[in-house]
C-alpha cells in the first residue's frame, strides 16, 4: 500500500464510530456459517470458500480495514459461474491473526498468500485484489508468476517507485510512525483516538469492522503501519511490465481513495492490460456497480 494512501487510511480510521470497539468476543463467534480458520505460516487465517471443488480457483484479496464482507456481492456470482472461490481476511484485518510478530509488508503478505494457496491445495489461481489487496496480488504475481492464472487489479493501491523518499505527514498521529507495536501506551493512544468524541461525530461507513471487537487489534494495526511505512523498495514499473499473464485494471472514476491517476499510471506500466473504467463508481467498485463489475470479472476470468 502506498505511503500517502496509508496516511489517508489511518485518518479514516480515526473517524470510525466508538461503538465498534467492544473487544468482547472470539473470532469464531463472528465467523459466517461456512467460514473456516486455517493455520498458515504460524498465523490463523479466516476464509470463506464457495463453488465446486474442481472449479478453476479464484482468490479474492480485500483492502485496508476490509474483510471477506467486501466480496459479498461477488462470491456467489463467481461460484455460480463454476469457479472455486476463496475470500480471506488479510491479517491483521477481519477475523484473522493480529499478532505484532507477523510481517505485514506487501512482500510478507504475498508470502502468506502463497502459503494459504498451499494450505488449501491451490497449485494455481486467478487473483482479484482490491485497493491495498491489489498491491499484494501484484506482488504474488511477481514472486510466483507460475502460480497465477490471471490478475484483476481493482482500484489497486500501487504507487510505483519514482525515486522520492519524502516521509508522509501524519500530523498529530505522528506517534504511529515511531510507536512500538507492543507498547501498551502506544496501543492505548491508538484506542483513545478511535474512541474519541471526534470518532462519535464522524461515523464513517466502512466494511471489515469485526476486527475492532477482537483483542489485539491495536497492536496489529500499529504493526501493519510499521511494516508498510518502512518500505525502501517500492514496486517498479519495469517489474510490472515484465508480467506476461492476462491482467485487467478496473477503476471507479469517482474514486477518492485511490484516484484515477494511480490507475492510469498502472495502465502505462501495463499497456497490454485490459482497462475498464466505471464513471458512476467510487472506490468500492464491486459494490457501487455490482452487476457491471461481476459481468466484467466473469468475462475476464473466462475469456
Amino acid at each position: 500500500m502506498g505511503k500517502q494512501l496509508l496516511v489517508i487510511a489511518v485518518w479514516i480510521l480515526v473517524l470510525l464510530p466508538t461503538s465498534l470497539y467492544a473487544q468482547s468476543v472470539s473470532p469464531e463467534t463472528l465467523a459466517d456459517a461456512d467460514g473456516k480458520f486455517v493455520q498458515v505460516n504460524g498465523a490463523s487465517i479466516y476464509y470463506i470458500e464457495r463453488g465446486p471443488e474442481d472449479g478453476q480457483a479464484v482468490l479474492l484479496l480485500h483492502g485496508f480495514l476490509g474483510s471477506t464482507d467486501d466480496w459479498n456481492p461477488v462470491i456467489d456470482v463467481l461460484a455460480g459461474a463454476g469457479y472455486r472461490v476463496i475470500a480471506f481476511d488479510r491479517p491483521p484485518f477481519g477475523l484473522s491473526d493480529k499478532s505484532t510478530a507477523l510481517d505485514y509488508s506487501v512482500t510478507g503478505q504475498a508470502t502468506l498468500t502463497l502459503g494459504l494457496m498451499d494450505a488449501l491445495g491451490m497449485a494455481r489461481a486467478s487473483l482479484v485484489g482490491h485497493s491495498a489487496g491489489g498491491s499484494v496480488a501484484a506482488q504474488v504475481a511477481l514472486t510466483a508468476p507460475e502460480r497465477v492464472e490471471k490478475l484483476a487489479l481493482v482500484s489497486a493501491a500501487i504507487e510505483l517507485g519514482d525515486g522520492s523518499d519524502e516521509p508522509p505527514n501524519f500530523g498529530p498521529l505522528s506517534f504511529i510512525i515511531e510507536a512500538d507495536a507492543d507498547d501498551p501506551d502506544a496501543q492505548r493512544q491508538l484506542r483513545d483516538l478511535v474512541t474519541s468524541p471526534l470518532a462519535q461525530i464522524f461515523a464513517g461507513e466502512l466494511v471489515g469492522r469485526d476486527m475492532f471487537q477482537l483483542e489485539g487489534w491495536e497492536g496489529g494495526l500499529l504493526a501493519f503501519v510499521r511494516d508498510n511505512l518502512n518500505v525502501s523498495d517500492p514496486m517498479q514499473a519495469d517489474d510490472l511490465s515484465a508480467l506476461t499473464l492476462p491482467v485487467v485494471l478496473i477503476w471507479g472514476e469517482r474514486d477518492e481513495i485511490v484516484p484515477l491517476e494511480v490507475g492510469e499510471r498502472l495502465h502505462s506500466a501495463l499497456p497490454e492490460a485490459e482497462w475498464v473504467l466505471y464513471s458512476e463508481a467510487g472506490h468500492m467498485v464491486m459494490q457501487d456497480v455490482t452487476d457491471a463489475f461481476n459481468a466484467t470479472l466473469v468475462d475476464f476470468l473466462g475469456g
